[in-house]
């Protein structure tokens, strides 16, 4: 098997599910990538930053005018974190529970539409390997990481 095949296809499918989702997020001014933070912040409720950019794989550094930008459409809102005054936690507002909701059922509608075609016992074959490949990719990175500790 040739994983940097398994890797470029990856990538071309991003690149064509994020260029299809792309004129949803942008009636509501969003980029794929603000719409992702907004994703996951809507799951947790709360954290903290460093999670949300570790998460994303983006540098801190560039994170913290990502937060700004959705702190300033009010879509989060920064908390100092009890336990440790230097710290802050994201929080969300009920305007990202709304903006979230109809962002999800707009993308599953986009996304039924792109694989409606594609036979039902394919769609549950593809997402079980996808389960299993991110259960498996995870399983060995928190190995990694005990090893190097």
């Amino acid at each position: 098997m040739k994983f940097l095949k398994v890797l470029e296809l990856f990538n071309i499918i991003h690149k064509n599910l994020k260029k299809r989702l792309r004129p949803i997020l942008e009636r509501e001014g969003l980029s794929y990538t603000d719409f992702s933070v907004l994703i996951k912040i809507y799951k947790k409720n709360r954290c903290r930053p460093i999670e949300l950019s570790e998460h994303m794989g983006i540098p801190a550094s560039t994170f913290t005018g990502i937060l700004d930008r959705l702190e300033e459409r009010q879509f989060i809102r920064r908390l100092s974190d009890p336990n440790d005054r230097r710290s802050i936690i994201i929080e969300k507002t009920p305007l990202l529970e709304a903006v979230v909701t109809k962002l999800l059922d707009a993308v599953e509608d986009e996304l039924k539409k792109i694989f409606k075609d594609m036979p039902d016992d394919k769609k549950k074959r593809l997402q079980e390997d996808f389960e299993y490949l991110s259960s498996y990719i995870n399983s060995k990175s928190k190995h990694e990481r005990d090893d190097e500790a």
